[in-house]
């Protein structure tokens, strides 16, 4: 199990895959090799995980606050680019990385890989960036939109009868805002662990905004992942 640099404080309500090295070396992953960054002091967050459902709209919280270790998920497979830190420059590598590690977790857990959705990755990327420019780190906004509204914002549900969404977010810094330190924090606790590995869950939306709600500009990133479930309203046809 590797260690990494030992500071974090948590906030969350929230996704890929990589290989792991230390100081220098690299990883490969389908063919992608990533240079391991040198080790920078970090600090990061995670929030409550939060859940609803067509038959309870909650928001139904999972997990509440909590300090993150730095302790990497036990089991937790590799992917490219894992260990780069978030910032503008790796924005859409650190991405592909979160959305990897989620379903390389999902697949080791006997789950379905979940599809990336545009309409939840609006929503992500539209929370992420809100909460870093207004400095705050909640589901719900200073508006008092919650992540159930932020979802039907972004039409995700449209006439769909049945429907369940979810929502992890966390902040970080240096070591302790990479994809690999972000989902193996996610991993780690209880409620953002089961909206990883919900099995009614088909499809994420995986954002990264540079910064974090107490710094909006230098290194780091705030990060939210969405989850939805959604079947439709039978067809006229079949009333």
């Amino acid at each position: 199990m590797r260690r990494l640099a030992p500071w974090i404080a948590i906030v969350a309500l929230v996704a890929s895959c990589g290989g792991s090295s230390t100081g220098g070396g690299s990883s490969t992953s389908t063919g992608r090799t990533s240079t391991t960054p040198a080790k920078t002091k970090g600090k990061g967050q995670l929030g409550d995980a939060t859940e609803s459902t067509s038959t309870h709209k909650g928001p139904l919280v999972l997990a509440t606050a909590a300090p993150v270790t730095n302790v990497i998920a036990k089991g937790l497979a590799h992917c490219a680019d894992e260990d780069l830190p978030a910032n503008a420059a790796n924005r859409t590598r650190v991405e592909a990385a979160a959305f990897c590690l989620t379903n390389k977790f999902r697949a080791a857990n006997g789950r379905r890989p979940l599809k990336s959705n545009r309409r939840l990755r609006a929503a992500a990327r539209a929370h992420a960036s809100n909460m870093v420019a207004n400095h705050f780190f909640s589901h719900t906004d200073p508006g008092g939109r919650d992540a159930l509204a932020r979802v039907k914002a972004a039409k995700y549900m449209g006439r769909s009868q049945d429907w369940m969404v979810g929502e992890n977010i966390a902040s970080g810094q240096g070591d302790l805002g990479t994809p690999r330190s972000i989902v193996s924090a996610w991993i780690n606790s209880p409620g953002h662990r089961r909206n990883l590995l919900n099995r009614r869950y088909r499809e994420t939306g995986l954002a990264l905004a540079p910064g974090t709600p107490s710094a909006s500009s230098g290194d780091g990133g705030t990060w939210a992942q969405e989850f939805g479930q959604r079947s439709r309203v039978a067809s006229a046809r079949r009333r």
